[in-house]
């Protein structure tokens, strides 16, 4: 189980997803504050802020592949799967 605001998913990879998502939650939150509703607008604008930093600012593709890549090979071994590490020999150097 992962942590609940974990945003590393590899759903929120691609770029487009990740303006997306932290555009509407900023969005939704100035709409509320615009409505009058300023305890939603807080909750939604602190939401969108924390994408924005996890998204852009502390954002890494290596790290997030690399995590992937080990909940994989975790996800490998309890199903009792070998999983082959790619390596960058060719066939041509032995």
């Amino acid at each position: 189980m992962t942590n609940f605001l974990d945003v590393r998913t590899r759903f929120m990879l691609p770029l487009w997803r990740r303006i997306l998502f932290s555009g509407l939650t900023l969005f939704w939150g100035a709409l509320e504050f615009s409505s009058g509703s300023a305890g939603f607008g807080m909750l939604f604008l602190a939401a969108g802020g924390y994408l924005v930093y996890q998204f852009f600012i502390v954002f890494d593709a290596q790290a997030w592949t690399a995590f992937f890549d080990e909940q994989d090979a975790a996800d490998a071994a309890k199903r009792g799967e070998v999983v082959a590490k790619n390596s960058n020999k060719s066939a041509d150097s032995e």
